[in-house]
C-alpha cells in the first residue's frame, strides 16, 4: 500500500505476517542459500531487487532493516525475445488504432493510446537500447533526461492536443522513435528486425509520417 502525506511525503507499506518477516530477514542475511529458497521467496526477493536500493529510509523497523536493504543490489532484467516481440506487436497495433481514432474525431481516445501504450513501450525499448550500450537507464522513464541521448530526447519532446493534426504529428514522432530503437535492440541481440512496411505505408496514407 502506498500513502502520500502532507508535504508530498510518500511511504510504501508492505503487510507481512511475523514468520514471513523472519524468513525474509534470514534470506537477506544468507544470500548463498538462494538455490534452496521456495518459489514465493525467490520471486519476492527478485521483485525487491528491482525496486529497492541503498539509500532508502525505513521509517518503521529502524536501522536493522536499513542495513538489510543496503545489501540488496538493484537488478535490471534483460528483455527476452518473447517480450521484444510482444512490445513490437502491441506498439504497431496501438499505433494503427490511435491513427484511426484520430481520423474519426475520437481525439481523447487517440491521446490515451498514445501515452498509455505508445510512449510507454517506446520508453521500455529506449531503456533496453541504453542498457545494451552500457549506459545506466531506469524503468518507467525515470530520470530519462539523464540517460536518453540528445537525439532521443529531442525525438520524444512533443506535445499533444485533442486535435487531428497535432495527434498525427505526435504519432509520427513516436513511430520514428520506436522504429529506430527497436531496430537497434534487434541488431544488438542478433534478432531479425521487425518488418512493418505495409503498416507504415498505410499510416503514411493517413498522414502519420
Amino acid at each position: 500500500m502506498t500513502a502520500v502525506y502532507a508535504g508530498a511525503l510518500e511511504a510504501d507499506f508492505v503487510i507481512l505476517s511475523h514468520w514471513e518477516v523472519r524468513v525474509a530477514a534470514m534470506a537477506l542475511a544468507l544470500p548463498g542459500t538462494a538455490p534452496f529458497w521456495p518459489g514465493a521467496l525467490s520471486a519476492g526477493v527478485a521483485s525487491l531487487r528491482v525496486v529497492a536500493a541503498p539509500g532508502w529510509k525505513v521509517i518503521k523497523g529502524g536501522g536493522a532493516w536499513e542495513r538489510r536493504y543496503s545489501r540488496i543490489a538493484p537488478v535490471s532484467l534483460p528483455l527476452t525475445r518473447d517480450e521484444f516481440d510482444r512490445l513490437c506487436g502491441e506498439f504497431w497495433t496501438q499505433l494503427v488504432w490511435a491513427a484511426k481514432k484520430a481520423e474519426r474525431g475520437e481525439f481523447r481516445a487517440a491521446q490515451r493510446a498514445l501515452h498509455l501504450h505508445l510512449v510507454e513501450n517506446s520508453l521500455r525499448m529506449l531503456q533496453e537500447e541504453a542498457l545494451l550500450e552500457g549506459r545506466a537507464a531506469l524503468p518507467l522513464g525515470r530520470r530519462a533526461e539523464g540517460w536518453l541521448t540528445a537525439e532521443q530526447a529531442e525525438a520524444t519532446d512533443f506535445a499533444t492536443a485533442p486535435e487531428r493534426d497535432a495527434l498525427l504529428s505526435a504519432l509520427g514522432r513516436i513511430m520514428g522513435v520506436f522504429e529506430k530503437s527497436s531496430g537497434a535492440v534487434a541488431a544488438r541481440n542478433g534478432w531479425e528486425a521487425p518488418r512493418h512496411a505495409e503498416v507504415r505505408a498505410w499510416l503514411g496514407g493517413q498522414g502519420v509520417s
